[in-house]
């Protein structure tokens, strides 16, 4: 069946769904390429005719399959994002229904089986421009409510936004780690307000610094997240914002602090504190002294 043949059918046909549904279950249970039509046809109590009506063959039914879930895909996104009223919400919570919707159905299915079917779903040219179609009217108001620059292109806004959700809902794992909903927020307020912001416009003459003077101005913390990948701002175990309060830069005190834990973890043993040497106490006290006369001394008895 070609395109133009399937655009032409209806979801809610009742045939069509119930093949899809009996496909799907299939897929979900053997993967793309353990399912055949005639297991389609025993799952969905069909016959093969019925199903090659509509889908020529295996390849035109797992098509429809998948067009029909990306379509719901981006039908409870679209409706999700009404609820949100900021784009860097909207984005918010485009992620994370996106990455729901691949932790259950057929996407988490495929995602253990065929991991490399669910990312041909995100990437069909169809799919991408037909995620596009409902993002410029969100860049627009964001642009009339000052949140993005005025000046920025829509269309390159919204294919920016795109290529933005994709990567975090297909490779969550990769790059800085947002296991919150805090922390994947202040993630793409950055995004936005950097790269789609006023900031993000080009700078006049007087802005412009020279590389050096970049390099100066760079915090420590940028500077191991740019050479070495450690981002000391993000919390290794929540994955929530971190602020760095103080810095030690001192050489010297850096040194001692460094050959501490070395010891420490060496087990090298310290040295303990020198004291002077305990003295114990004299048997007897006297009761009076002098430089010529005898020391009299109180016996035990008082006498």
């Amino acid at each position: 069946m070609s395109n133009e043949q399937f655009n032409a059918l209806h979801y809610s046909d009742p045939m069509v769904a119930r093949i899809l549904d009996a496909g799907e279950r299939c897929i979900h249970r053997f993967g793309i390429r353990r399912t055949s039509m005639g297991e389609v046809a025993r799952v969905g109590k069909l016959s093969r005719g019925s199903i090659y009506k509509y889908f020529n063959d295996k390849d035109a039914l797992v098509e429809g399959i998948i067009r029909r879930r990306q379509e719901h895909f981006l039908n409870r996104t679209e409706g999700r994002l009404e609820n949100e009223e900021t784009l860097v919400d909207k984005l918010t919570q485009s992620v994370l229904s996106g990455r729901k919707d691949m932790e259950e159905g057929i996407f988490a299915a495929l995602a253990e089986i065929e991991p490399e079917t669910v990312a041909m779903m995100f990437l069909d040219p169809r799919f991408y421009e037909r995620s596009l179609s409902f993002w410029p009217p969100h860049v627009r108001m964001a642009q009339e409510a000052g949140e993005i620059s005025a000046e920025l292109d829509v269309g390159i806004a919204t294919d920016l936004i795109m290529r933005l959700v994709v990567s975090l809902v297909m490779f969550p794992q990769m790059g800085v780690r947002l296991k919150t909903r805090r922390a994947l927020r202040d993630y793409l307020q950055q995004i936005v307000s950097q790269g789609l912001g006023k900031s993000a416009m080009r700078p006049s003459d007087s802005d412009v610094v020279s590389p050096i003077e970049r390099h100066a101005a760079m915090t420590w913390a940028q500077r191991l997240k740019r050479v070495f990948n450690i981002d000391i701002e993000v919390c290794s175990r929540c994955g929530g914002s971190a602020r760095v309060i103080a810095c030690i830069e001192d050489q010297d005190v850096i040194d001692r602090i460094l050959d501490h834990l070395r010891e420490k973890e060496q087990g090298t043993p310290t040295l303990p504190h020198l004291a002077p040497p305990s003295r114990a106490p004299p048997e007897t006290l006297p009761l009076f002294a002098g430089s010529e006369s005898k020391i009299t001394m109180l016996n035990p008895q008082g006498r």
